[in-house]
């Protein structure tokens, strides 16, 4: 199971610092200006009465997501990010 976070550009970071040592495992674009992104973080989510180990967020509004892991090139292909499960460590 999986608890909807829905976000704007405005508040784009707030999030990503909450969920801090998850991993993303999924990313989706939904529409021209909306990705999903599946995060497993079970930390936070042994708090919730919901069972689970996943978040699903949705950025409304967002045109480009990219990663780059250290001190390599930056990836833009959602399926190539998620296959690497990169770790979330702060927003920017």
């Amino acid at each position: 199971m999986t608890t909807l976070l829905t976000t704007t550009p405005a508040d784009a970071n707030e999030p990503w610092d909450l969920l801090h040592d998850g991993s993303i495992v999924r990313l989706e674009r939904d529409l021209a200006d909306t990705v999903t992104v599946w995060i497993e973080c079970g930390a936070p989510r042994a708090h919730l009465a919901e069972p689970g180990t996943l978040f699903k967020l949705r950025l409304a509004g967002c045109t480009l997501f990219t990663y780059t892991p250290y001190d390599e090139p930056t990836i833009g292909d959602l399926a190539a990010i998620a296959a690497s499960e990169p770790d979330i460590n702060q927003g920017k």
